[in-house]
C-alpha cells in the first residue's frame, strides 16, 4: 500500500518512546472506557489486531461490561471481555486508549489501581484534558497525547505506521470505525486534512466502509430505536440548554443495554438555538453527563472541568453526585456558564 499521510516528528518521537514498553510485552490488557463509543472500541480492537499479528496476546476489556451494539460487527468484537469485578489477570502491560483519566475506567481501575500506578501502563489519547496516567516501571512518562487528533483511532494508525506495522483489513476497519464515530462521518470541526488522508490510507488497506456506514447510520436495532424515542420524548429546555436523560427503567422498558443510547446526543445537539446539549445517564447515586455544542464560542470541556470532568471543546463529559436536585442545579450552571462564554466572545 502506498500511504498518503506522512508521519511527522511528533509521532516518530512518540512511537520511539512507547515502543520499547510494547515490544517487551507478551501479554497485554487493553481496557476501554465506560459508556464507550466507537472510537474507544475501534481504537482498542484496531491496536489488538496490529499487535496480535506480532504474536502478542491481547485482551480487550469493556470497563463497565458493555459496549455499543452498533460496534458489534467490528472484527474481533466477539472477543471483548466484559469486566465485572475483581483483579485483572496477569499481564506484562496495560495499554489504555481513548481514556482521558482513570475515572473513565470505572470499577476496573478502582479494583486494579496499584497495577496501573506501578506500570507499565501506556496511555494513548486525544483528549485535551487527559490526566496522563501512563507510567513506565522506572517512573518515566508513558503517555502520548495529541489533542489535535480527530480520534484516538487516527493516532493508533499513525503510531502503527511509525512502528512499521502492516495494516490489515481487520485493523483498518476498526480504526476507520473509530474515526467515523468521533467525527460523525467526517462532519465535525475536528475533521482535518490529516485525518482525511488517514481515512484514504485505511480504505486503501482494505477497511470496510460499507459495513461501518450501514451499522452506524443506516441500520439500528429495535431496542435502540425505542431508547432514542423515549429520550427524545423527554427532551426539555433549561434556558439555552436542551437536555434529556436515560434511566435504568427506560433501558429495561426498551429491552436495551447501556450502549443502546449511543448517537442520540448527537441528534439532540442539532436542536436549533441550543447553546449546549446535555444527556444525563442515571447511575447509582449519580448522573453521568455528556455535553455537546455546535456554538463556536462555547467550550463544553471547560464547563465539564468545573465538575471534575473533561473532554474536547465540542464534546465532553463529567459526573454529578446526587439526585434530581443536583441534576437541576448542574443544568442551570451549564446554562449560566455557556451564556457567559457566548457573552465574553461577543455573541
Amino acid at each position: 500500500m502506498s500511504a498518503v499521510v506522512e508521519i511527522d516528528k511528533q509521532y516518530r518521537e512518540g512511537a520511539a518512546r512507547l515502543w520499547p514498553l510494547i515490544a517487551r510485552a507478551r501479554r497485554i490488557i487493553s481496557p476501554f472506557h465506560i459508556n464507550s463509543d466507537p472510537d474507544a472500541v475501534g481504537s482498542a480492537l484496531g491496536m489488538c489486531h496490529l499487535l496480535t499479528a506480532l504474536g502478542k496476546e491481547i485482551a480487550v476489556y469493556a470497563s463497565d461490561g458493555d459496549f455499543p451494539r452498533i460496534t458489534a460487527f467490528l472484527p474481533g468484537a466477539e472477543r471483548i471481555v466484559r469486566y465485572g469485578e475483581g483483579a485483572l489477570p496477569e499481564a506484562d502491560l496495560i495499554l489504555a486508549l481513548d481514556s482521558s483519566d482513570t475515572g473513565r475506567l470505572g470499577k476496573l481501575y478502582t479494583a486494579n489501581a496499584e497495577r496501573f500506578a506501578v506500570g507499565p501502563t501506556v496511555m494513548i489519547d486525544h483528549h485535551v484534558t487527559n490526566s496522563r496516567f501512563g507510567v513506565a516501571p522506572d517512573g518515566r512518562d508513558a503517555n502520548f497525547i495529541d489533542s489535535g487528533a480527530a480520534a484516538t483511532a487516527e493516532m493508533a494508525y499513525l503510531l502503527a505506521r511509525a512502528w512499521g506495522l502492516p495494516i490489515t483489513p481487520e485493523a483498518a476497519t476498526c480504526l476507520l470505525a473509530g474515526i467515523y464515530g468521533d467525527t460523525l462521518g467526517l462532519q465535525t470541526t475536528s475533521t482535518s486534512p490529516r485525518v482525511v488522508r488517514v481515512v484514504a490510507d485505511l480504505l486503501a488497506a482494505g477497511a470496510n466502509l460499507a459495513d461501518i456506514v450501514n451499522n452506524f447510520y443506516r441500520s439500528r436495532p429495535f431496542p435502540t430505536v425505542k431508547v432514542w424515542g423515549a429520550t427524545l420524548d423527554r427532551a426539555e429546555w433549561c434556558g439555552g440548554v436542551v437536555w434529556s436523560q436515560i434511566t435504568p427503567e427506560m433501558l429495561a422498558e426498551a429491552g436495551a443495554g447501556e450502549g443502546e443510547s449511543g448517537g442520540v446526543i448527537n441528534f439532540l445537539t442539532g436542536t436549533k438555538d441550543a447553546r449546549a446539549t446535555v444527556l444525563l445517564h442515571r447511575g447509582e447515586g449519580e448522573w453521568r453527563a455528556g455535553l455537546r455544542t455546535l456554538v463556536e464560542a462555547v467550550d463544553v470541556a471547560a464547563i465539564a472541568a468545573r465538575f471534575g470532568g473533561g473532554g474536547h471543546r465540542k464534546a465532553a463529559g463529567c459526573r454529578i453526585v446526587g439526585d434530581e436536585a443536583e441534576r437541576d442545579s448542574f443544568l442551570r450552571e451549564v446554562d449560566r456558564l455557556s451564556a457567559e462564554q457566548v457573552a465574553v466572545a461577543g455573541g
